[in-house]
Formats: C-alpha cells, structure tokens, sequence
C-alpha cells in the first residue's frame, strides 16, 4: 500500500479567529486567510502545544483531528498562532516509504541446461533445470535443482516477466515447439524456426500476473521421428516488475 504523506506548504499560517474547546473538531482561522493553507489534505497545524491533524478546510474554516503524534488536546483562544510546520510525523512517512522499497522482495531467476536434455518424439515435455550449476542467479529461492527441478516458483504476487529460449541439435525431420506453462495450465507457446541444415532455435516471452506459490515451466516439443535433444544454450527465466 503506498504510504499517505501529508501535504506541506510554504509560510501557511494564521491566527485562530474564535477560542476553541479542547474537543472542537473544526476551527476558523483569520478571514481570508484560509487560503494561505493547502487545498489537500491531510496536513498538521500546530497551535501552541498541540498538533492537529486537518483533513478538510472550506475557505477560513478548517476541519482537524486532536492531539496528533503524542500531543495533548487543549482549549486555544482566539489570537493563537496555527501554523502549518513540518512535524516529525513527515519525516517517519518518508523513512517508512523508503524501507519499504529496500525491503521489497526481488524475485528474479535464470536457470539454463548445462547439459544436453533429451526431448522424446511427439510428447510436450517439461524441461529440468537439475545441473549442479543450472542457476545463473536466484535472488528469492525461487528454484530448486532437486525438488520440481523444472519449476521456478515465485514467492512475491505480481506482474513477471517470463523468458525462455531453446536450442535443438542438428536435425531436419519435423518440428520444434516450446511453451510457457503456470501452474501446469498453457500461456503461450511458439514454432522454432529451422534453417536449410537443421538448425533450430527460438525465443518465448510474455509477461503474466503471477501469485505467490504459482510455478512457471517452460516446455518443449519436436516431431523429428525419435527422442532429440536440446542443447547447452537452452534457457529460462523470470523477473518481478515494478508496480
């Protein structure tokens, strides 16, 4: 959730029009003078001891809340001065702001086969990512080369993107698939292309709103009359984007 930061401004202040009770929820500053003070809301006043917290103002009249950040509500007479000052309460919103985007997850992975992978003939097959040193980088435990090797599983709710890439051995029969798979359900899949000799290799890329525990697999298909492999190039991986 984004934080709610009060709204400041330059040389707001006046005096209280009328006295005030210690649980007078409004006050009505000097005629004209409202202005002075922003149009947005919230913003602290400060009269005397106490902080108020405005959450409205119509002209000179000013809606608040009492005894804001540990002050204490008191009656003020007319004459006082009401201030709008920078309170210590900005500066905890803007330090809470910050923490939270240096504490925001960064789900991001690569995995890649560092060796070959044999795909059988005519049968969507889930690429394992089980090499001792198929993680490229891994900034969120997001994958395993023991357990569901093929999966890359997020741990942040979001928006991803996914890339893979495939590269065949050389062989001219048939044809090359490969798909993006969440949560065993199809997204999107594509045709590899194929040059003159065989040749085969192609990219997948998409970007899907993923929960978190939901698992990513990219899947291969080819058609060449027996089992063919893929080779050492081939790739996956996925990157949380900024809200």
């Amino acid at each position: 959730m984004a934080t709610t930061f009060q709204v400041a401004k330059n040389r707001a202040k006046s005096v209280l029009a009328a006295d005030i009770t210690n649980v007078a929820t409004s006050l009505t500053v000097t005629a004209g003078e409202g202005t002075k003070f922003p149009s947005t809301y919230p913003f602290p006043i400060t009269i005397e001891d106490e902080i108020l917290k405005c959450t409205n103002r119509v002209t000179d009249t000013l809606t608040v809340e009492r005894a804001q950040e540990g002050t204490t509500a008191a009656a003020h007479i007319a004459g006082k001065f009401v201030h709008l000052r920078i309170t210590a309460k900005f500066a905890s919103d803007l330090h809470t702001a910050v923490n939270a985007i240096e504490n925001k997850p960064v789900d991001t992975c690569a995995c890649t086969r560092t060796t070959g992978f044999s795909v059988p003939n005519g049968a969507w097959t889930a690429i394992p990512w089980d090499d001792a040193d198929a993680e490229e980088w891994d900034t969120n435990d997001i994958h395993s080369t023991t357990t569901n090797p093929s999966r890359l599983t997020v741990k942040t709710t979001g928006k991803y993107l996914i890339f893979g890439f495939a590269s065949w051995i050389t062989n001219t029969t048939g044809l090359r698939q490969i798909g993006i798979r969440v949560n065993g359900t199809w997204k999107m899949e594509t045709y590899c292309g194929m040059d003159t000799a065989g040749n085969s290799r192609t990219t997948i890329t998409g970007v899907f709103i993923l929960a978190a525990n939901d698992y990513v697999e990219l899947f291969a298909y080819q058609t060449s009359g027996a089992a063919l492999n893929i080779d050492t190039r081939t790739r996956l991986g996925i990157l949380l984007l900024p809200n």
